[in-house]
């Protein structure tokens, strides 16, 4: 949840542009970052590379990626895109080649949120996040 908070403070405040060498959709090039293609671009953190979409990234799980970031315009997008079943990130083998998978990749959800949406989810946010401190008080 306090990931939840911060990634919805930074897109209110416009600090999740996406970065100019990400010219696709976003989840399409994270597949390709699971896969060790080349073409992306990486940032040095603690001595480890690091592409720069997973800036954008707010979860990851076996199937899908949940990512929130700034449009060009200022928009702010919530998107799901689906995750290769042979990645390292799922627990399940796909017997589909990544490359034919990729031939038939596509987002599951993405859509433009108003301002007014993401403060109603940081609010909600912020409710249940002083909800587990009520219920946790040694946390």
């Amino acid at each position: 949840m306090l990931r939840l908070k911060n990634f919805l403070i930074a897109a209110l405040d416009g600090k999740l542009q996406l970065h100019e060498s990400i010219s696709q959709d976003i989840g399409y090039l994270y597949n390709q970052e699971l896969q060790n293609k080349s073409g992306l671009f990486f940032i040095q953190l603690d001595n480890r590379d690091f592409w720069i979409g997973r800036d954008y990234l707010l979860w990851a799980f076996e199937y899908m990626a949940t990512w929130i970031y700034n449009a060009p315009n200022g928009d702010i997008v919530f998107a799901v895109t689906p995750l290769y079943q042979g990645s390292f990130l799922s627990t399940q083998k796909t017997m589909m080649s990544y490359a034919k998978w990729m031939k038939t990749y596509k987002p599951h959800l993405m859509v433009i949120l108003s301002r007014k949406i993401v403060q109603r989810w940081l609010a909600q946010t912020n409710s249940i996040l002083e909800q587990i401190d009520k219920n946790n008080p040694h946390m």
